[in-house]
């Protein structure tokens, strides 16, 4: 098993449209005090929850192979709400720690906490 992060990134298409992308939730339980790689957030719920939240459109886009156990997956959610989403994944999902969401900012990726 693999330890796991969360990945937040805020991306600008047209100069000022903004989608927040959010990687590896989908991916933390707590065993032993440590967070590895098990499916706990199941991406389809965590994308309808989140678009419900913010009032805004969401939508799951599958990353690398299509089929397969090995399939990773991301959050596309409409708008700059990056620092509001790290509040509303830890009450959600508690298996989700603070400690293990990070930003991605010019290029670097910061901690969430």
């Amino acid at each position: 098993m693999e330890k796991q992060e969360g990945i937040i990134e805020k991306m600008t298409r047209n100069k000022r449209k903004c989608i927040t992308t959010v990687k590896g939730v989908e991916l933390f339980v707590r065993i032993w005090g440590l967070y590895f790689c098990i499916a706990c957030v199941k991406l389809s719920d965590a994308s309808k929850k989140l678009g419900k939240k913010f009032a805004t459109g969401a939508s799951v886009v599958t990353v690398g192979c299509v089929r397969g156990p090995h399939r990773e997956g991301a959050i596309d959610v409409q708008g700059d709400i990056a620092y509001d989403i790290v509040e509303f994944i830890t009450e959600t999902w508690p298996d989700v720690p603070e400690t293990a969401i990070f930003f991605i900012e010019d290029g670097k990726k910061v901690p969430a906490a």
